[in-house]
């Protein structure tokens, strides 16, 4: 079974205004640009941890095989429910509660307050 995920989705402020980051553009010049579900679930997929002593070689390898399936999409896509539940655990242990959160709604299929 799986899970239809829109991974363009925008993360939020705990206000409601859009969730930003800055990137360096082609120029090197300081951009700001919204946080995506894509790039949080690939982010957590690509990120270093120390339990990743214990990650086989394999593991690893799915890791980057989903990170680039989610990269290389544009709107939505099909997550199987065992790889949701990897995602919600790489994110939970990188990032924080207004990240976690809002992550977490998305892939239950949860509305946020306010849509």
């Amino acid at each position: 079974m799986s899970k239809r995920i829109d991974v363009n989705e925008v993360l939020r402020e705990i206000d409601g205004g859009p969730l930003k980051r800055q990137d360096v553009d082609g120029k090197g010049e300081t951009i700001e640009t919204d946080v995506t579900l894509k790039s949080i679930l690939v982010n957590a997929l690509l990120h270093h941890r120390n339990e990743d002593e214990k990650t086989s070689g394999e593991q690893k390898l799915s890791r980057f095989n989903l990170a680039q399936a989610i990269q290389g999409t544009d709107g939505e896509m099909d997550i199987a429910e065992n790889d949701v539940g990897l995602l919600k655990k790489l994110v939970n242990n990188v990032y924080t509660s207004l990240v976690v959160g809002q992550v977490f709604h998305l892939l239950d299929g949860k509305e946020e307050k306010g849509e």
